[in-house]
């Protein structure tokens, strides 16, 4: 069943995102508007691809120009190793671009044809480990659903796939971290994951996806929170929280060895290291200059990011209050109790959203495709809500004919609207 699905996943997948080649859609005379560089290819297909992706494309070809002082790159270098690593598969598939194409957007994107080829598979990876996780959380490999299923496939009908999927970037990232994270909290509550050996090893490859993505660190809270609680209840409870403790800082030198290893490297090589988030965008340290101005100050901006990504983050997950609203309002109608949708699962997508929101408030970082980083949780909790109803009996007490169809109809719509619409673009 598990090889069935995401069999199923992928080529829902290959299919969507080979009907975003149809293009490109946005005109040649926009794209410095938008930060994107049109492809155009034989008949109707072509795309925009993101103005990061040549950095990206140059980088992995050659990442000791990592070590180039004020590397924009420099800070977060594992998905340039990444691509770099996979790229060798890909060598036959090196054609010699005309040198008449020698300073078009095409001629580039065939020099670095293996590097890209390589970004493009990790993007559908990540794309289809999400999925993977989403399945976990909801329990679909346990008990088939083709509504739950259907659910899931929101996780590839959004604009963050949309925008970035065929450019060389990290932005799938912003669907699978926070699944990850969801995973990890129900993991830690049900099944007691931070007391267990595997935390260890879970623990140094997120060291490393740090590297790749700054927000895997919000992994940390993500167990720490749970396993806290968990301590502080225990009849023994200053023995467990000596116990927590010593596991936390293992786990929290795990997670920054990569990052920090990385930094005494590139000081050593280069005698410096640049953060373009910091040096460029004052990501963070913004904080201490609206301290220095006051409190008020400093309370009223983070509470003001907070706001606006929580709103670019509604304007993108209404589709999960459409979805399910015809399954809650059944549900009450022939069973009226509350308790039936009470679950780990609604605390950590809470927590977890809230959690990614809180983080990038506080980066400065105020973006649509950041902010969609709230609505992968929220995915998963609507899939294990259909799970639960359809476990406890109550869908089928409920017109099951007329839910499941719909809840397809209205996924597959609103995958046809994502094609559809103007943007976005990047």
């Amino acid at each position: 069943m598990h090889r069935f699905m995401l069999l199923s996943v992928f080529v829902i997948l290959l299919v969507f995102i080979i009907f975003l080649m149809i293009g490109p859609r946005l005109p040649d005379e926009h794209q410095r508007d938008y930060c994107v560089y049109n492809i155009h290819l034989p008949g109707p297909f072509g795309f925009s691809l993101n103005c990061d992706s040549f950095l990206f494309l140059e980088l992995a070809h050659n990442p000791e120009k990592l070590l180039a002082k004020g590397n924009i790159r420099q800070e977060r270098p594992g998905f340039i190793f990444l691509a770099a690593a996979l790229s060798p598969l890909f060598k036959a598939i090196s054609p010699s671009p005309d040198k008449e194409m020698e300073n078009s957007v095409v001629y580039t994107v065939m020099l670095y044809l293996p590097y890209y080829v390589a970004y493009i598979t990790l993007n559908i990876l990540i794309l289809l480990i999400s999925f993977w996780f989403y399945v976990k959380i909801t329990c679909l490999d346990q008990h088939r659903s083709i509504a739950v299923f259907a659910v899931g496939c929101l996780l590839i009908f959004n604009d963050v796939v949309k925008a970035f999927v065929w450019s060389p970037h990290t932005q799938m990232f912003n669907i699978l971290v926070p699944l990850f994270c969801m995973w990890c909290f129900i993991e830690v509550v049900e099944r007691r994951l931070f007391e267990r050996p595997i935390i260890f090893a879970i623990s140094a490859l997120i060291g490393l996806g740090v590297t790749v993505y700054s927000s895997f660190a919000l992994y940390l809270p993500a167990i720490f929170l749970p396993a806290l609680v968990i301590a502080w209840r225990q009849p023994s409870r200053y023995v467990a929280l000596g116990h927590f403790a010593i596991r936390a800082v293992i786990i929290f030198g795990l997670v920054a060895l990569p990052g920090w290893l990385w930094y005494l490297y590139v000081e050593t090589k280069t005698g410096s290291f640049y953060s373009h988030s910091i040096g460029r965008y004052h990501h963070l340290v913004w904080i201490i200059d609206a301290w220095r101005a006051g409190l008020f100050v400093l309370i009223s901006q983070l509470s003001q990011n907070f706001w606006n990504l929580l709103v670019f983050a509604a304007k993108q997950g209404w589709i999960i209050v459409l979805v399910l609203t015809p399954f809650i309002v059944g549900h009450f109608i022939n069973n009226n109790q509350w308790r039936a949708l009470l679950s780990v699962q609604l605390l950590g997508s809470v927590l977890i959203s809230g959690m990614f929101l809180a983080f990038f408030a506080m980066v400065g970082l105020i973006e649509s495709r950041i902010a969609y980083t709230a609505i992968p949780p929220f995915i998963a909790l609507a899939g294990y809500i259909i799970h639960r109803l359809e476990e406890n009996g109550v869908i089928k007490k409920m017109n099951a004919r007329t839910l499941v169809p719909l809840t397809v109809l209205i996924v597959l719509g609103y995958g046809v609207f994502e094609l559809l619409k103007d943007g976005p673009y990047s």
